[in-house]
C-alpha cells in the first residue's frame, strides 16, 4: 500500500537531530558523520551484491529483475524495459510489531518480543551434581 501524502515524514537531517538529542555527550558533527557512514555503508554493500541485514529492524538485498516488455500507461505503446537490479527490503518483527502500533511517540523504544528474554528458570534444565 502507498504511504499516504499527508503522513508524517523524516528525512535524513531530522534523523540526525533525533539521535543528536537522545545522546547529547555525541557532538552533532559526529552523529551526521555516524548516520551517514551507515547510509553509504549499507548502499556499498548492496551495490556488491551483499545482504544487509540490521537486526530486529529488517534486511536489505539487491535482486536482479529480467528485461521485459512494460506499456506506457498514458500512449498504451509496448516498450522494452533491459535488466536491471532493484533493491527489496524486508522488515524485522519488531519492525513489523512496531508499525501494528502506530500511536507510539517515535522517541520511545520498542518492547522486546517475549521470544527475546532469557530464558526462566523452568525453561533451564535442571542442575546435576557433580559426583553424580
Amino acid at each position: 500500500m502507498p504511504a499516504r501524502d499527508d503522513a508524517p515524514k523524516i528525512n535524513r537531517s531530522q534523523l540526525i537531530g533525533r539521535v543528536a538529542r537522545r545522546q547529547p555527550r555525541l557532538a552533532l558533527r559526529d552523529v551526521d558523520d555516524a548516520v551517514r557512514l551507515v547510509f553509504e555503508r549499507v548502499a556499498a554493500a548492496l551495490g556488491g551484491d551483499e545482504r544487509v541485514e540490521l537486526r530486529g529492524f529488517g534486511s536489505f538485498h539487491a535482486r536482479r529483475r529480467a528485461a521485459r516488455l512494460a506499456r506506457n500507461p498514458r500512449t498504451g505503446e509496448r516498450v522494452a524495459v533491459g535488466d536491471r537490479r532493484a533493491v527489496r527490503f524486508k522488515p524485522g518483527r519488531i519492525l513489523r510489531d512496531r508499525v501494528q502500533v502506530p500511536d507510539v511517540p517515535p522517541d520511545v523504544p520498542p518492547e522486546v518480543p517475549p521470544d527475546a528474554s532469557p530464558a526462566s528458570a523452568s525453561d533451564a534444565p535442571p542442575n546435576t551434581p557433580a559426583d553424580a
